[in-house]
């Protein structure tokens, strides 16, 4: 692949100059799905799906709701938004834009998505699209905006380019005020389950810390030391941490472990990144590289386990 395009295609949104190799890594990346089992003291994971299947960028996934998935895919030289249908197995298009579009999520309380657009002149904005139709508007121009979180409808969690870095800020959706929070963080932004909180990555020490963050007062507090090189995590909703490490995911919950414990080591992924889980918490989706052909090839009776 042409640098330059690489360049355009892939690390300009994913915060541009200062990505990890991790991030370099993935000009071939794709969408796994895995099924959850839950008792009081284990977690399982089986039935590894590529739900992409795609040559080229698929990444950023995000439930829309417990049957679909969303996230963006590449095709024709560009990436659009693209989305799963759990019932019938099946994906479909949502938007045929000009420019690419990178992690999409719900607008809460419309019909609409928004998405990082990247026009070819290298301008990149926040866009809304809708979920009747496709149709797109700019939503917010300024700042350059990388990763976003809908904290409520009024408030607008993201982490803004800044320089060599991104920086963490609020942005009043309707008046379009931004305030910083926090400077040089991760790309993963969360509510935390059950609280008021939201969570991300502060990278401001050598060893990388997941954060809390109270937006009412603007204090922040850490949670846990990431696992070396990391920064993708979601939640589950009883407050465990999902975190994954090359080929293997691990958990963390604050109350109960004093360290990442391993969950589940794969034999056909790689590189594993971004990850969400599903609202009724039985279905994870993670963003890796596939080292074979991984739509089945997870053993259905060999799921891993943890204790709590």
């Amino acid at each position: 692949m042409n640098i330059s395009l690489y360049v355009l295609k892939t690390l300009l949104p994913l915060a541009c100059l200062f990505l990890s190799s991790v991030g370099i890594s993935q000009t071939n990346t794709e969408v796994f799905l895995l099924e959850i089992e839950r008792s009081d003291r284990t977690i399982e994971l089986k039935n590894t799906k590529n739900i992409s299947k795609n040559p080229g960028y698929d990444n950023q996934p995000y439930f829309l709701d417990d049957q679909t998935i969303m996230f963006s895919s590449e095709r024709n030289g560009q990436t659009d938004i693209r989305q799963y249908h759990l019932k019938y197995g099946t994906t479909s298009w949502l938007n045929f834009s000009e420019g690419s579009e990178y992690s999409p999520i719900k607008v809460p309380g419309e019909d609409t998505v928004s998405a990082i657009k990247l026009d070819a002149d290298g301008t990149q904005q926040l866009w809304k699209y809708s979920l009747r139709n496709g149709e797109s508007e700019a939503f917010i121009t300024t700042p350059k905006i990388g990763y976003q979180l809908w904290k409520d409808k009024n408030t607008l969690v993201t982490s803004v380019l800044a320089d060599d870095r991104l920086d963490l800020y609020k942005i009043d959706p309707v008046s379009g005020k931004s305030t910083k929070l926090d400077e040089n963080v991760g790309r993963s932004l969360h509510v935390i389950p059950n609280s008021e909180l939201i969570s991300y990555v502060s990278k401001k020490e050598d060893n990388w810390h997941i954060n809390s963050m109270d937006l009412a007062n603007e204090k922040s507090k850490k949670i846990v030391a990431t696992l070396e090189n990391s920064e993708d995590f979601c939640w589950m909703t009883d407050g465990t941490i999902l975190m994954g490490q090359q080929n293997s995911l691990y958990k963390f919950h604050p109350e109960i472990d004093t360290q990442w414990m391993l969950v589940k080591k794969f034999d056909s992924i790689s590189n594993i990144t971004r990850l969400a889980i599903s609202p009724d918490n039985q279905l994870l989706a993670l963003v890796g590289e596939s080292t074979m052909d991984a739509a089945n090839s997870e053993s259905k009776n060999q799921p891993s386990t943890t204790e709590n």
